[in-house]
């Protein structure tokens, strides 16, 4: 139950930093 949404944040946070760098 932790493990899932961990996982979910970690892949959004990455997404969204690589969406962010890729803009910017």
């Amino acid at each position: 139950c932790s493990f899932l949404p961990k996982f979910q944040i970690s892949i959004k946070t990455r997404y969204e930093n690589n969406n962010g760098s890729n803009e910017n």
